[in-house]
């Protein structure tokens, strides 16, 4: 199997106007990726994403909350309503 960097998969893929209603995804039975090659890029747009989100966000006076998907909702819930109270 060869290693193509992110950048030049993201770029071509791109350029094919690749969607996944596009006949051409439609036709792939399965997705080769190569995590190692696309783990910094993928991190460093997921991060900069939550940075638009918490800043977006903030500046309209709505609460966010980043959630660890490991723990049960309910102490989420807890945790953030006892930081909502403290608030008021």
């Amino acid at each position: 199997m060869s290693t193509i960097s992110p950048a030049r998969s993201w770029s071509w893929i791109r350029r094919q106007n690749v969607t996944p209603r596009s006949s051409w995804w439609a036709a792939r039975k399965e997705i080769v990726a190569v995590p190692a090659a696309i783990r910094d890029t993928y991190k460093a747009r997921l991060e900069a994403m939550v940075s638009n989100f918490r800043t977006v966000l903030g500046q309209n006076g709505i609460d966010y909350t980043l959630l660890d998907t490991s723990q049960p909702l309910e102490m989420a819930l807890l945790a953030y309503l006892q930081t909502r109270r403290r608030a008021l």
